[in-house]
Formats: C-alpha cells, sequence, structure tokens
C-alpha cells in the first residue's frame, strides 16, 4: 500500500469517527436542555396546563429551549453534512486513482475495490428505490426525530401560551411572534435535514465527487476515457448520464 493511500484512509476513517461521534454529542446536548426545562417545569409551583397568566413566562420559556434544541439538533446535522462531502470526496479519489474493477487474473493483494462495491451498493438500492416508486428518507436516523419531537413539543407550548388569558397587564404580542418564528423556522430546518440526510442526496453527492474526479483525472492526463472503461466498467458512463439528468433537470 502507498503511503498517500495509507494517509488518505486513515483520513477517511478518522471522518467517520468523527461523523458517527456527532449523534452521541447531538443527543447529549439535546437532553441537556430538554433537562433544563423538565427541571424548571418541576420547581414551578401547581399545576403548568392550568392556563393562567402567571405561567405565560413558564409556556414561552419552553417554547424557547425546545427551539433552541432544534437548533442544535440543525447544527449538527449541518456538521453531518459537511462530514459526508468530505468522506465522499476523498473516497472518489481512492477510487479513481487507485482502484479498478477487479478480475480473475489479480492477485488477491492487489484487489482495492472498496470504494466501487460501496458505490455500486448504493447505487442498486437508488435504482430499486426508483423502481419500485419508494421514497428515498429512510436514513433520518436520530436527527429527524429529535427534530420532529421538539417541534411537536414547540407546537404545544406556543398553543398554550396563545390561549391563556391575559391579565390585560403584560404585553406579549412580541413573544407570540417568536413562537410563530419558532415554528416556522423548526419546520424548515426539518425539512432541510430530511432533504440533505436522504438516500438521493447521499447518492447525489457520491456521483458528483467520482465524476468530478473522473473529469480531473482527464485534465491532468491521468486516465483517458476508454481506460476508466477498461478499469471501471460502465461506472463513468452511469456517472455522466446521471449529471447530465441533474443539469436538464434544473434548467
Amino acid at each position: 500500500m502507498s503511503q498517500e493511500l495509507h494517509y488518505l484512509r486513515d483520513e477517511l476513517n478518522q471522518r467517520m469517527t468523527i461523523q458517527s461521534e456527532l449523534s452521541n454529542k447531538l443527543i447529549s446536548l439535546v437532553l441537556i436542555a430538554w433537562g433544563g426545562f423538565f427541571l424548571i417545569l418541576e420547581k414551578s409551583t401547581g399545576n403548568f396546563l392550568e392556563l393562567k397568566a402567571e405561567k405565560t413566562t413558564l409556556y414561552f420559556v419552553g417554547a424557547t429551549i425546545f427551539f433552541i434544541s432544534n437548533m442544535i439538533n440543525y447544527s449538527m446535522a449541518r456538521k453531518y453534512y459537511r462530514h459526508s462531502h468530505t468522506i465522499l470526496r476523498i473516497g472518489a479519489y481512492i477510487l479513481v486513482f487507485y482502484e479498478k474493477r477487479p478480475n480473475n487474473n489479480d492477485n488477491k493483494r492487489d484487489k482495492f475495490c472498496w470504494e466501487m462495491v460501496n458505490f455500486e451498493t448504493l447505487a442498486h438500492d437508488v435504482d430499486k428505490k426508483i423502481k419500485r416508486k419508494s421514497n428515498f428518507y429512510d436514513r433520518w436516523g436520530e436527527y429527524v426525530t429529535l427534530c420532529v419531537i421538539s417541534l411537536f413539543l414547540i407546537l404545544f407550548f406556543s398553543y398554550l401560551f396563545f390561549v391563556v388569558p391575559n391579565d390585560g397587564k403584560t404585553v406579549i404580542i412580541v413573544p407570540k411572534i417568536c413562537c410563530i418564528v419558532y415554528i416556522v423556522c423548526s419546520v424548515c430546518m426539518l425539512w432541510i435535514i430530511l432533504k440533505d440526510l436522504s438516500l438521493k442526496s447521499i447518492y447525489n453527492m457520491r456521483v458528483k465527487h467520482l465524476y468530478d474526479t473522473f473529469r480531473y483525472s482527464f485534465k491532468i492526463g491521468y486516465h483517458s476515457e476508454e481506460k476508466i472503461k477498461d478499469l471501471f466498467g460502465d461506472l463513468y458512463e452511469r456517472c455522466e448520464k446521471y449529471m447530465r439528468k441533474q443539469k436538464s433537470s434544473i434548467t
């Protein structure tokens, strides 16, 4: 194994470790935020569901804290998305410059084709979903789950805040506007998380980075299209066809 390939694999493993740790950090931070509110709720006097004017602050604090947890969730999801870009970019480089489709004449020690197998497995999953007309949102995980729970609780406490009788002395127009902003922003964040972490999004990223790396290898004269086809079969043609389809759909 060359020194560069060894370095790239170490970098890839490190990035994947960081990415997997994001979930644990997310759960810890969100639980801390939720725990802080429930601690406040425990120390509040009386039944918090009793719609009294003095409880408006508690309802608004609840909506605010759960919105903060959604912001944390969204930030972590964006980090996961950015790490995915880096991981797939490194994987595309390894595939194009170090791998090839194995055959029976190759020495077993020379068969480096993990990234190719990984890509083709993902492509097979995407093709299967397209054929079955299934959705691509099967990689939501904790990011979407926590976001949905927080959004529900924001709606719940905002509802209590809106229906609580006003004592006529407290100005609550601005907090009510804030609650509406919390709901709208949380829905937008949920939509972005769903879009970015879907199977289709991961496939788009992988194809784009692989296609760009193929083109780069042509540019520097490392590979020709004939050599690419010889090494990887129809892999390049699949990427090129997919990218053309994406560009035509945009225009």
